[in-house]
Formats: C-alpha cells, structure tokens, sequence
C-alpha cells in the first residue's frame, strides 16, 4: 500500500482549513451550496465563501458525523495496513489518509471534502490510534 501524502495544492488548501474554527468548517458542511472554492492559476490561491449561522452550524455538524462514522472503517483499514509499513506517522500522513477517505466518499468535485478532513483530524487530535481503537479491537 503506498503512504498517503499531500499535493502542493492539498497542502494549500489543508493550510487555509486548518486556519478556520471549528464552527467555521461546520458551517461549511452545513452550507454545501454556498461553498465555492475559487483557484487563480497564478497564484493557486483559494477562496472559500461560506454562510455562517447557527442553522448552518447545526447541520454541518449532523452532516459530519454521518461523514465521519461513514469513513471511519475505511480509514482504519487504511491505517492498519500501513501500520505494518511505516512506524511513525506525521501529522501530514494523517491528513492524507483521512482526506483521500473523505474524498472516496463525498466526491473530490463537490463537497467541502477538506472540512470534513479536518474536523476529523481534529476530533482524533490527529491520532488515528485513538481514532481507531474502538473499531480495530
């Protein structure tokens, strides 16, 4: 199995979400439609438009557990294997994992795949030991 790592423009984008709160991310969850990322190809600089309200925040959030839990076995079959591979994983490596898993999913063209990404890192404090412990035992 190859070891997931970050495009330039992943790496990009991952910077500008990892920048946002939590909320921020779940409300771009909860507002799919008004989510639109915009690349200029001079400079591959990403602009995100979201609405942010407490309607959004909500949905983002029931929209991210059904993600999440939806992912969560791929991932940990992901991480499994590689465990076997590699000893030690960078924060990078987790964020790959978990981003190629959420864009399987959701369908890299038209979803906030990098929100979802993040929050999930998040949530597992970019452990996927902890992440997985329930799931694997």
């Amino acid at each position: 199995m190859d070891i997931p790592t970050l495009s330039s423009e992943d790496k990009k984008s991952w910077a500008i979400f990892q920048a946002l709160e939590d909320d921020d991310l779940y409300s771009i969850l909860g507002a799919e439609p008004l989510y639109k990322p915009v690349s200029t190809p001079e400079a591959l600089l990403m602009e995100v438009t979201f609405l942010k309200t407490k309607q959004t925040v909500l949905l983002g959030k029931q929209r991210f557990q059904q993600i999440k839990e939806t992912v969560r076995e791929k991932i940990c079959n992901k991480w499994k294997s590689l465990k076997e591979q590699v000893s030690t994983f960078n924060q990078e490596m987790v964020v790959a994992l978990v981003l190629e898993s959420v864009r399987s999913f959701c369908g890299a063209s038209h979803f906030p795949c990098e929100a979802a990404a993040e929050l999930i890192c998040r949530a597992c404090h970019y452990s996927l030991d902890k992440f997985c412990e329930n799931l694997l035992n």
